[in-house]
């Protein structure tokens, strides 16, 4: 039920996948997402607020749930 480390990389649909995401009931500790096609600024719009993004190497970015 605890989800540690998700990665998300599915070549320029990772706002899809954001977006069927149910927040209220997954949370991952720390999300890996692919950010060269989707730029990471995109990917923060979509994630709720309480996730800060803390990497970018503009190929994949690492946000991590911050407290509530």
């Amino acid at each position: 039920k605890h989800i540690d480390l998700m990665s998300i990389d599915v070549e320029g649909f990772e706002g899809n996948v954001i977006q069927g995401i149910d927040f209220s009931k997954h949370l991952p500790y720390m999300l890996v997402i692919e950010t060269d096609k989707v730029p990471s600024n995109v990917i923060s719009s979509l994630l709720p607020p309480f996730y800060s993004n803390v990497e970018n190497d503009h190929i994949n970015g690492v946000w991590i749930l911050k407290d509530k």
